[in-house]
């Protein structure tokens, strides 16, 4: 209809008489007078009075009949948009048919009580009842356990052109949108945005390679090869794949640990097979592989890293693991970025001051890293630490002050790296930094592309536990930043296809001397922001890289060491910014601060890998905690409706008298079946000879008489309802439990009732013949029904 396309509008029906000599269709209309007068109700907005002498109320079907007869009843139906104190009843769908016998047809009528109250006509009802009526009675269709499994068996393996092609098309998704890329509209964006990110994939490529502890040229590869299969096997359309800080962090410390050197380092190291190196940081031994040279170089390191991150990656997808990392949560994650940013910080300050020191991992490698510093604080070079103050600042300047006052004239902000970068390389080159000052350079660079290689076989067992890490959290990284563009450009992601991409782009980038790949957060988002449409926009980066590798990149030679640990530095004031979550999420969450506190303390003091391991463990402990202490409450009554809220927050409730509403808000299983015994007894025996008030809405509706003293005197419990709405899941120790307290109360002659059992609860409860042991009905579709039924079973069939 032409009402649900536009907003939700509210109506006030006001009826000023009903006229006697109107008689109302005895099939659709009930009118029940209160017993009892009310207080004479002021104007209406609408400038007429209602009846001071009893209120009516009106069922579903009236409000068309009124519509249709508004003249006879003097019934003035007025659009409005305000809310109102009294009970209200939103109708929408066939119900609100009346709206549509008018020129009003655009909005949609709800009926908005004011000062008339209008009801659910309907008969109590139990949860046998419903499936007597509307459960199909036909035999079930569902195969048995074991034809299921064979039926999906036998299609896994069943192969035709149609299947084939499908899985093409899943494992290769460009061939989906290829096809539909108009050029016309997307090129010249994907092109100048491929470009600004080309632009940047320099500074960082460079400055991650230091990071890791390897030659910054391998950054640059890193640019290039897993930027290639991503384009043809990646979902997102705005991710920037290539290096990321905090990736390169956690290469460091897996190949440090092994106690891999440099090449030109290999030669000093004469050690025979069998030998290991000992880690004077961790104080535990790396027994080397047999049969193999020892220790292995850098390069060998992470390019076995690079190979097991990919095999991890692979097999995740393919047993569609893609859920796991949900323990990372995004508390977890923002502490564990600040928590790497510290590190990060920490281990350029030597690069800043151009110190020689050892490189520490493992447990409190932070306070080793410091001691190495004060240790060596008069080795400082004056020139490096100029050249590094006057590039932070101009960093900080460009970054904080211009790119920040002014993101709104500017389409992308100013590329300050790239600029700095080549700045310090020219300035360096013309005053020749290296032999007048000392100042430490990167030397030369190979020019091109690296010659392909096998990754040494016998690492891979070594670095297997630090390959499935940064597998994990480089997937996260790369996921969250993936979804972020997603939602806000509204295309759908496959997050098994994203970890089989980034699988794939580190196995086969693994052979041209590459460490493991991330989405770059900033990189990612400047793509987006700057027009990208596409991964063409990655292609042209990588196209852009390929001739930078073989025709610029040795103009390089001169640029100094400590300006790529500034921009490094510079880097980390997003990663800086996660700091200030902690206090939002402190206030909204306890416990999720205590979880971004413990995992950024975690990193910060035991190092990446642990830290991360550790905060997800504390996690998992709170999701335990909260399942096993869940919320739970004795609900009382909204006066005049069917509402039952928790009496401790809403003090003005009712009580049913002689019931108790008992709410638990979790599943009920082994893990917290003692805390449900606990808290159920607990709010009942307290309830067990407490004085009760009778709720006027059941005299009102006649659910109750005045007349039954016999009723309404009785203020010891008599009756128990638990509301099951929130208990989506029961084992078999939770069944035992509720059998238990229902059987223990039976023997009291105290009946205990169910309300709002989900279908899953309730088939298990079938399955299980817990019901053939009680006495029926028990179930009841809603809390109101239990209680019509509890207060007087002989008149359960009583309109509501």
């Amino acid at each position: 209809m032409k009402r649900q396309a536009k907003c939700k509008k509210r109506s006030s029906v006001t009826l000023a008489a009903l006229a006697s000599h109107i008689k109302m269709p005895d099939d659709n209309f009930s009118v029940i007078e209160d017993s009892e007068p009310h207080e004479k109700e002021k104007a209406t907005p609408s400038g007429f009075n209602v009846d001071d002498k009893s209120h009516k109320w009106l069922s579903y079907p009236d409000l068309k009949f009124l519509e249709e007869n508004s003249e006879k009843l003097s019934v003035t139906m007025e659009l409005t948009g305000k809310e109102f104190t009294n009970p209200v009843l939103d109708m929408s769908g066939d119900e609100l048919e009346a709206s549509d016998y008018n020129e009003r047809s655009v909005q949609e009528l709800s009926a908005v009580v004011q000062n008339i109250p209008i009801i659910i006509q309907r008969t109590a009802t139990n949860q046998q009842q419903l499936d007597k009526r509307y459960t199909n009675e036909l035999p079930s269709l569902k195969q048995p356990f074991r034809e299921q499994v064979l039926r999906e068996m036998k299609k896994c393996c069943h192969c035709s052109g149609s299947c084939l092609l499908g899985l093409l098309l899943t494992v290769f998704p460009i061939f989906q949108w290829i096809s539909q890329y108009s050029f016309r509209k997307y090129i010249l964006n994907d092109i100048l945005s491929g470009f600004i990110i080309f632009l940047l994939h320099i500074p960082e490529g460079l400055a991650c390679g230091l990071l890791a502890s390897v030659y910054p040229i391998h950054g640059l590869y890193v640019s290039f090869f897993p930027v290639m299969v991503y384009f043809l096997m990646g979902t997102s359309k705005h991710i920037s794949i290539g290096s990321c800080a905090i990736i390169s962090l956690m290469i460091s410390n897996a190949i440090n640990a092994i106690g891999a050197v440099d090449s030109e380092e290999l030669s000093k190291h004469n050690v025979s097979f069998g030998l290991y190196q000992k880690n004077t940081s961790e104080g535990h031994e790396i027994t080397p592989p047999l049969n193999s040279s020892w220790p292995p170089t850098k390069q060998e390191a992470f390019v076995v890293l690079c190979l097991t991150t990919g095999l991890w990656q692979v097999f995740l997808a393919l047993i569609r693991f893609a859920s796991f990392p949900i323990l990372l949560s995004d508390q977890l994650m923002s502490g564990f970025t600040a928590g790497v940013a510290v590190l990060i910080a920490v281990s350029q300050i030597a690069n800043i001051f151009d110190l020689h020191i050892k490189i520490h991992h493992g447990p409190f490698r932070i306070f080793y890293t410091l001691n190495d510093i004060f240790s060596v604080l008069d080795k400082v070079k004056p020139a490096t630490l100029i050249i590094s103050a006057i590039a932070l600042c101009l960093l900080m300047l460009v970054k904080e002050q211009v790119n920040v006052r002014f993101q709104h004239r500017l389409r992308v902000p100013i590329p300050i790296d790239l600029i700095l970068v080549i700045l310090a390389t020219v300035i360096s080159y013309t005053g020749k930094f290296n032999t007048n000052l000392g100042v430490e350079i990167l030397g030369e660079f190979p020019v091109g592309l690296p010659t392909p290689a096998l990754p040494r076989k016998d690492l891979i067992g070594v670095l297997t536990n630090d390959g499935f890490t940064i597998a994990i959290v480089s997937f996260v990284l790369s996921l969250t930043v993936a979804e972020i563009s997603a939602k806000k450009k509204k295309y759908p992601l496959d997050p098994h296809q994203e970890f089989l991409a980034l699988g794939s782009a580190n196995i086969f980038s693994c052979f041209f001397s590459c460490f493991p790949c991330s989405a770059g957060i900033s990189r990612s988002l400047i793509q987006e922001s700057t027009g990208g449409c596409t991964q063409i926009a990655s292609l042209t980066s990588s196209v852009l890289m390929l001739g930078f590798l073989y025709a610029a990149i040795p103009l390089f030679y001169s640029l100094p060491k400590c300006i790529l640990s500034c921009v490094i530095l510079g880097a980390l004031n997003d990663m800086f910014i996660q700091i200030k979550e902690l206090k939002k999420i402190w206030n909204i969450s306890q416990v999720d601060g205590l979880i971004w506190l413990v995992t950024f303390v975690c990193v910060v003091l035991l190092d990446a890998g642990p830290g991360i391991i550790a905060g997800a463990i504390f996690s998992l402990l709170t999701v335990i905690y909260r399942l096993s202490y869940p919320y739970h409450a004795v609900l009382g009554s909204v006066p005049e409706t069917e509402i039952y809220l928790d009496k401790e927050h809403y003090t003005k409730l009712q009580d049913v008298s002689g019931i108790e509403i008992f709410y638990f808000g979790s599943v009920i299983n082994y893990m917290n079946r003692h805390i449900f015994l606990s808290n159920f007894k607990e709010k009942t025996e307290k309830q067990t000879k407490r004085k009760s008030l009778v709720i006027d809405s059941f005299a009102n509706s006649k659910v109750i008489q005045k007349s039954d003293e016999d009723l309404l005197s009785n203020k010891e419990l008599h009756h128990i309802v638990i509301d099951c709405s929130s208990i989506s899941y029961l084992d078999a120790t939770g069944l035992n439990v509720l059998l238990e307290v229902m059987k223990e109360m039976e023997g009291k002659g105290i009946p205990v009732f169910l309300a709002g059992c989900s279908v899953p609860v309730y088939e298990m409860l079938k399955r299980s013949g817990f019901l053939t042991r009680m006495t029926m009905p028990i179930i009841f579709p809603t809390i109101h029904d239990a209680i019509i039924y509890a207060l007087k079973p002989d008149v359960a069939n009583t309109v509501m």
